[in-house]
């Protein structure tokens, strides 16, 4: 099993890095002389190509085996036909210094291979990461889901992981993330030579793989690290693009941008600032229309996609700006309740926005998502360099802005300044992760060459120095963060036995597995169940859908036609009281520590009852790698049918003697 997902893998990544030398080719872009560099460019366009087809065959019901082995024989085919186009490494002779460096790699790379050959387990990823493909694969089809945060979104990058998880199952899911967030770190390492001895830049792609950020998400469902890859890019053949002035690197430019812009919304803020630095150095309208084509084309389907569905491009985003067509799938209600969760989060002032930075370091918010996923001090040990070489910089009568350096950080500014300035995003930490190589390259890089050029010593400690602490820090939280997979790897855990220790509630789950028909409907609470649920399931959550009701709504009638409507038979739910208590006829067998039973009955309803099926004894799951504050450990989880006794489920909610 583990040769064949490594094997389904290796195929997808030569499929890849076919597509995307097939794409230099017809625009004419020359591969970069660096292997690197070669390797990653293609396989990041060859990337987003791949989600970019996968889309068409999921609207045409046709994500099936068949169509996915042939997606990835063209691939295939393109990378041996232009294998002569395909820069390969050279031998080299290898220094101590890089000696020790690639040993420090390798021990941190295996770290991180012990994740991905464990059971997934990050909060995000089960929630609809790997959810999400997965229901694809059920369907055969791209279905629009109404969630917030979790459905309703552009989704380019898990069409890669539906073909990921339909040719080789969740082991083959797992290798292949995990091989994204390799192509990160050897793309940062590449990019970083054009201006970096092979020391430094092997230093900064150390940094960047023990970044807490990239700890956390590299390894997991989370996009940043890939939509990291199509930001890097895109900004260096914008950058070569304006120097040389070639339109062909825009195209290349757009194509990339539009590739992040169907993978997550913030990819808009990543074509705008690229926009902006075209604008800066030239208004040229065929410069502008040719990137901005290049990447509506590679981008635009997932808007479209929505806009057919809620009659707007961005749902559920900008409710709040009056902007209609949302249909039955938002309200007013239900955007003050996702509101709500992003209080406090937002960077209201000058000082908060040039201080966020610096804050997200020293003072982890949790409303920042930054306790686990920050962006690490190697900028705070720079912090001396970075204020010396920039007001030299200034001083100097050399023009900044015509370099390199300036165009890679021009676009991270310009996303940094969007994500700040939107209302309603949050600052949430790994939401940067995309620009952070960028400014990991550019700064580093700037002040090697005012060293080198100026001969400055001290720099030179400080830039050494800062890697070095900065990599020492991370490696020793990823050793920390590691240990809860050396543990699976080193005992006899078993896959059930792992996820008890880690998920919360998961006993409920093993129940509805072991004793629901595979068609039985569900309705649950915790969004970090549903890649791990067998069964159909809705999410009741009331902040991020509008199908089910809200808890405690007074319509009785309104929540018996909800649940109806979505053909719900079973309901889970944690604690001793249970979510729509005034709708239903419960009988509650409570916990060991309580001794009362809650029996309430409402009698325009008594057609619809809840029977108790299993009382789980009290859960001890510890939630290491997920924490809802809703749910606490020690709470007893339990599952109730549904009895319409007087409905017919399949008859569209009505009595069966009124269906004709």
């Amino acid at each position: 099993m583990i040769i064949y997902s490594i094997a389904v893998v290796f195929l997808l990544v030569v499929a890849c890095v076919g597509y995307g030398a097939f794409w230099l080719k017809v625009l004419g872009v020359p591969h970069p002389k660096s292997w690197a560099e070669s390797w990653t460019i293609s396989f990041t366009l060859g990337l987003g190509t791949l989600g970019w087809v996968l889309f068409w065959f999921g609207i045409s019901h046709s994500l099936v085996n068949a169509v996915f082995i042939g997606v990835v024989m063209i691939g295939c085919i393109c990378f041996i036909s232009l294998r002569t186009e395909i820069r390969y490494p050279q031998r080299a002779t290898l220094d101590h210094k890089t000696l020790f460096l690639l040993v420090v790699f390798l021990v941190c790379v295996g770290v991180d291979t012990l994740e991905a050959f464990a059971p997934p387990a990050d909060a995000d990823t089960l929630a609809y990461h790997f959810a999400i493909p997965k229901k694809f694969l059920g369907l055969k089809s791209i279905e629009f889901i109404p969630y917030a945060v979790d459905g309703a979104i552009p989704l380019l990058v898990h069409l890669t992981y539906t073909i990921a998880l339909g040719l080789g199952g969740e082991l083959t899911l797992n290798l292949w993330v995990y091989c994204c967030q390799l192509f990160l770190i050897l793309g940062v390492y590449a990019v970083a030579r054009r201006k970096l001895p092979r020391f430094y830049s092997m230093m900064i792609s150390l940094v960047l793989l023990t970044t807490a950020g990239i700890i956390f998400a590299g390894g997991t469902g989370q996009i940043e690290p890939k939509t990291a890859l199509f930001m890097l890019f895109a900004a260096v053949a914008v950058a070569d693009g304006l120097e040389q002035d070639q339109k062909r690197y825009l195209v290349l430019g757009g194509i990339l941008a539009g590739f992040f812009m169907a993978s997550k919304y913030l990819g808009l803020f990543a074509v705008a600032s690229f926009l902006l630095l075209m604008l800066f150095y030239s208004p040229r309208v065929n410069r502008i229309s040719i990137f901005g084509v290049s990447a509506l084309a590679s981008g635009f389907q997932w808007y479209a996609w929505n806009t057919l569905h809620t009659g707007m491009p961005v749902f559920p985003t900008m409710f709040s700006w009056g902007l209609t067509g949302w249909g039955d799938y938002w309200n007013p209600e239900i955007d003050a309740a996702f509101a709500s969760l992003m209080a406090g989060c937002n960077l209201e002032s000058l000082f908060a926005v040039v201080s966020y930075p610096f804050l997200a370091t020293l003072h982890p918010q949790e409303c920042w998502d930054n306790q686990r996923t920050g962006l690490g001090p190697y900028f705070w040990f720079l912090t001396p360099a970075v204020i010396f070489v920039t007001w030299k910089a200034i001083c100097s009568e050399n023009k900044v802005t015509d370099s390199f350096l300036f165009r890679l950080i021009f676009p991270a500014t310009g996303f940094y300044l969007l994500w700040v300035a939107i209302p309603g995003i949050g600052a949430i930490t790994r939401y940067l992760v995309p620009i952070y190589p960028l400014l990991l390259i550019a700064v580093s890089s700037g002040i090697y060459a005012y060293m080198v050029r100026h001969a400055v010593p001290w720099l030179r400690y400080c830039l050494t120095t800062s890697m070095t602490l900065s990599i020492i820090i991370g490696s020793s939280i990823q050793f920390l963060y590691g240990q809860n997979y050396i543990k699976f790897h080193l005992s006899s855990e078993t896959r059930d036995e792992f996820y008890r220790r880690n998920i919360s509630y998961y006993e409920g789950i093993e129940w509805v597995n072991k004793n629901l028909s595979r068609s039985n409907k569900l309705a649950h609470q915790a969004r970090y169940h549903n890649y791990l649920l067998s069964n159909p399931y809705i999410l009741i959550s009331p902040r991020m859908q509008v199908m089910i009701p809200p808890d405690g709504v007074d319509d009785i009638e309104q929540i018996r036609r909800a649940f109806c409507e979505q053909k719900v038979e079973y309901l889970m739910f944690v604690g001793e009281r249970p979510p729509y208590r005034n709708a239903f006829n419960f009988e509650i067998v409570f916990t060991e520590r309580s001794r009362q039973i809650l029996s309430r009955t409402i009698a325009n309803l008594s057609r619809l009852t809840g029977e108790r099926l299993s009382m789980q004894k009290e859960s001890t799951a510890s939630a290491v790698l997920n924490t809802e504050s809703e749910y606490q450990s020690g709470v007893s989880i339990s599952v109730a049918r549904l009895k319409w006794e007087e409905i017919d489920f399949h008859q569209n909610c009505v009595k069966p003697q009124d269906a004709g």
